[in-house]
């Protein structure tokens, strides 16, 4: 299903909880988007279901302005994710997808860089707002940050 610059993976939805649920989750996705001001951007947004995810995270958001691609997971290690941790989950990764899309999180990826001691190392590069980001611990991330401290409200906002 597609909504302007957002196209959803619709198929796993009603396999795996049913037409109702695929409908609602739809209809939520779309209300988020626009709440983020998704639809504004020029890039677009694919929005994936997935059984599983690596490492049992329960989504992934990546790309860059021009496609962004956010992956959720219906199971993780207890077993299957309720509709509303999905919901969650799904606002979490799309407010990285709005500030990947907005250019505001640009993934630089590895690189390999020089120390103060001239120590080459493979660091994991983020540019935030401006501002590079080397290695950086996960909870201390400011886009991260962003994304928890907003996750719950965009949530609120956007369900029925």
């Amino acid at each position: 299903m597609e909504f302007e610059n957002v196209n959803i993976e619709c198929d796993s939805i009603t396999a795996t909880h049913g037409e109702e649920v695929r409908v609602e989750l739809c209809e939520y996705i779309k209300r988020l988007c626009k709440n983020l001001d998704i639809f504004d951007y020029e890039g677009l947004l694919d929005i994936e279901f997935e059984d599983t995810l690596t490492s049992g995270a329960s989504g992934y958001c990546g790309g860059d302005e021009t496609i962004c691609t956010v992956s959720i997971a219906w199971n993780d290690q207890v077993g299957i994710i309720e509709i509303a941790e999905i919901k969650r989950h799904l606002a979490h990764e799309c407010i990285h997808a709005q500030q990947i899309m907005s250019g505001k999180l640009i993934n630089e990826g590895l690189r390999l860089c020089i120390d103060e001691n001239d120590n080459k190392a493979i660091s994991y590069v983020v540019i935030w707002k401006g501002e590079e980001f080397i290695n950086t611990p996960y909870y201390e991330r400011p886009w991260e940050r962003q994304a928890y401290g907003n996750e719950v409200r965009m949530m609120e906002e956007s369900s029925c």
